[in-house]
């Protein structure tokens, strides 16, 4: 299979993320089911250099164990907390307090 990538359009300002679906394939697919996403981002004032949204009610809400679990979030990076609670881009770095 290919990898698959994103595009992340944010107030003008663009990149292309790929999605690791040999880190976390039941993520990696939830998130994939989810686009595209229109959505507020806020920033994630005690982590870093990263903005996050609630997805709400998507496939996200399905995976809910930890299948590549990180502290340090780098930027590019894409988590989401299990049951789809909370996805978050890191755009520097950035530190992820579970």
């Amino acid at each position: 299979m290919s990898t698959r990538q994103i595009r992340l359009r944010v107030d003008g300002v663009e990149a292309v993320a790929k999605l690791r679906d040999d880190l976390s394939p039941r993520m990696a697919e939830a998130f994939w089911q989810t686009l595209p996403v229109e959505t507020s981002i806020s920033h994630a004032m005690w982590t870093g250099s990263a903005v996050y949204y609630y997805p709400g009610d998507s496939p996200l809400s399905e995976v809910e164990d930890l299948e590549y679990p990180v502290c340090s979030i780098y930027p590019g990076f894409v988590v989401a907390r299990p049951r789809g609670s909370e996805v978050m881009f890191a755009y520097g770095p950035a530190e992820y307090r579970w």
